[in-house]
């Protein structure tokens, strides 16, 4: 819900995203939480706007061609790519087809990948917390291992907004 809460305050409504695999748990909570973020801020977001993905720079480039052939009037302002990589295809479709980032169209990831600061632009993204993750992780299963736990559980670890330079308010400059 970062993603999509963060473009709406910069003044987005017409945000467009570009899924990940929706069958994994990860490309279902991204979708449902930007889903979430929108439903919460009254925005319906128009049909075309959902891009179905794969986390393939193949399914982001066929997502972007289409939404950048959209009339001017209907093609999204922002775009949430679920991954970074994918943000990172949309990114280059952009500057191919003439549209310029963020002033034509903001673009956010998701996963804080290094590559993101390392394209044509700064790519705004959501980090999560992989160390801290896999810490946690190992210190579970040992506990596993040596029978010191033993129930099912979801651990759930809160994200982070990265701002880099792709992301813009409507009219603006990109947003520091």
């Amino acid at each position: 819900s970062l993603a999509a809460e963060y473009l709406l305050g910069l003044g987005h409504r017409r945000i467009a995203t570009i899924t990940g695999n929706l069958k994994t748990q990860g490309g279902f909570d991204r979708f449902d939480g930007f889903m979430k973020a929108l439903d919460e801020a009254n925005l319906d977001i128009a049909k075309e706007y959902v891009c179905r993905g794969d986390w393939s720079r193949r399914s982001a480039r066929h997502a972007a061609e289409f939404l950048f052939s959209m009339d001017v009037a209907n093609r999204p302002t922002a775009i949430f790519a679920q991954s970074d990589e994918m943000a990172l295809e949309v990114i280059a479709v952009a500057f191919e087809m003439g549209i310029r980032v963020p002033e034509d169209v903001s673009i956010i990831g998701f996963d804080d990948n290094p590559q993101a600061i390392y394209g044509p632009i700064g790519l705004t993204t959501i980090r999560q917390p992989i160390f801290e993750m896999a810490e946690k992780g190992v210190r579970i299963l040992h506990e596993m291992i040596n029978g010191k736990r033993q129930e099912r559980f979801r651990l759930v670890m809160d994200p982070e907004l990265v701002i880099r330079d792709s992301c813009a308010s409507l009219g603006d400059k990109p947003a520091q």
